[in-house]
C-alpha cells in the first residue's frame, strides 16, 4: 500500500463489500469484479518543517523562514518589501546566431524582477590576408569572428613568371642592370611594388650574376634569376675548301677571352647534326677534316672567357657571328 505524505495522497484497505453494495465517494475502486477490492482514500499529513532562520536583506525588513524538509514549502513571518535599487544587465549576450537574456534585477540584493530577449546581435566582419606564395594562390577573406560567415572573398593570383629584360649582354665596362617584369598564374603583371630586386655588385666585368626578388604586401618567397655579360663576338674572315676537310679562319679578339668555339652543321640553322670544336685564344685558324665530301657545309664562331661563379667554373659565351658556308671536295 502506498504510504501518504505532505506531497502524495495514500490508500488504506477497505472490507470487501457484498454483492450490489454501494460505494462511498470517498473510495476507489481497482477492478469490474465482485471479488474485487476497495481502498479507502486518505488526505496527506501536514508538512515536516526545519528550524526557523532569520533572513537579513538590503532591501527588505527582516523576517524568519522555514522550509519543509520533505517537500521544500516554504513559510515566512514577518517578511515586508523594501525599496530596490533596480538596474538592468545582461544574463546571456546575443551573438550572431544565438539570442541573448538581458534582465532587470536589483543591485543590492540580486534579487531578479524580469527577463526579456536580446534579439540577434549583427556579424563581426574582419579581413584577414592568406599571401600568395610562388607556387600557391593567396586570398584576402573578410568573414565573421564568431560564426565565420564570409561576406567576402579575393584571390590573389601567384607570381608565376619572372623575367629580366635580358639575360645575355655583351662587355661594354659599364654596369648591366636588367629590369624585372612578374606576371602572375592569371597572366596579369604584378606591381613593382610587391617585391624587392636585389643586384650583385660587380656587374660590369665579364661572368655571370644572380638577381634575387623578394616578393612582400600580399605575397611571399623569393625568385633568383641570373644573366650574363659575355665577351666581345668576333667573325669568321674565311673558309678554306679541302678534300673531306675545311679550314676556318676568324679575326682575333685580343682580350677578355679564353678561347673559341667554331660549330659547322649540314643544316642551316643548325637544328641537328651539329658539331663543335674549340680553340685557344691565341690562335686564328683551325682545320676540320673528316667531312663528307662534294657535302655544303654551315659554319659559325663565337669566343668564350672561363670564369668562376658559385665556386666552380664555367663558360660564358658571346654572340655567335654570322652564318658562312662552304662545300668541301
Amino acid at each position: 500500500m502506498a504510504e501518504k505524505d505532505c506531497t502524495e495522497i495514500g490508500l488504506a484497505e477497505k472490507s470487501k463489500p457484498t454483492a450490489g453494495t454501494e460505494v462511498e465517494n470517498n473510495t476507489v475502486k481497482y477492478g469490474g469484479k465482485q471479488n474485487s477490492f476497495y481502498y479507502e482514500v486518505l488526505d496527506g499529513h501536514e508538512h515536516n518543517f526545519s528550524e526557523w532562520k532569520t533572513i537579513q536583506s538590503p532591501c527588505q525588513s527582516d523576517y524568519r523562514e522555514r522550509v519543509c524538509e520533505s517537500c521544500g514549502y516554504k513559510e515566512t513571518e514577518g517578511f515586508e518589501e523594501g525599496s530596490h535599487n533596480w538596474a538592468n544587465g545582461v544574463v546571456k549576450a546575443a551573438t550572431c546566431t544565438q539570442k541573448g537574456i538581458a534582465n532587470v534585477y536589483c543591485k543590492d540584493c540580486e534579487i531578479e524582477k524580469e527577463q526579456t530577449e536580446i534579439p540577434l546581435a549583427g556579424h563581426k566582419y574582419v579581413t584577414a590576408t592568406n599571401k600568395a606564395t610562388t607556387s600557391r594562390n593567396g586570398s584576402v577573406v573578410t568573414a565573421c569572428s564568431v560564426c565565420r560567415k564570409e561576406n567576402g572573398r579575393t584571390v590573389i593570383s601567384y607570381p608565376k613568371t619572372v623575367t629580366l629584360s635580358g639575360t645575355s649582354y655583351t662587355y661594354s665596362g659599364k654596369a648591366i642592370t636588367p629590369s624585372v617584369t612578374v606576371k602572375d598564374s592569371a597572366g596579369k603583371t604584378i606591381a613593382p611594388s610587391n617585391y624587392m630586386v636585389y643586384y650583385p655588385g660587380g656587374r660590369k666585368t665579364i661572368g655571370q650574376y644572380a638577381v634575387n626578388i623578394v616578393f612582400k604586401g600580399n605575397y611571399s618567397g623569393s625568385v633568383q634569376k641570373t644573366f650574363s655579360i659575355g665577351p666581345k663576338g668576333t667573325k669568321i674572315s674565311k673558309l678554306s675548301k679541302g678534300k673531306k676537310k675545311m679550314t676556318v679562319k676568324w679575326k682575333k679578339q685580343k682580350s677578355q677571352i679564353s678561347g673559341y668555339e667554331i660549330q659547322y652543321s649540314l643544316k642551316k640553322n643548325f637544328s641537328s647534326g651539329t658539331k663543335a670544336k674549340t680553340a685557344s685564344k691565341k690562335k686564328t685558324s683551325v682545320k676540320i677534316s673528316k667531312l663528307k665530301p662534294k657535302k655544303k657545309y654551315y659554319v659559325r664562331i663565337r669566343t668564350y672567357k672561363t670564369v668562376k661563379y658559385n665556386g666552380r667554373s664555367i663558360k660564358v659565351y658571346s654572340a655567335w657571328s654570322k652564318t658562312k658556308s662552304v662545300k668541301v671536295k
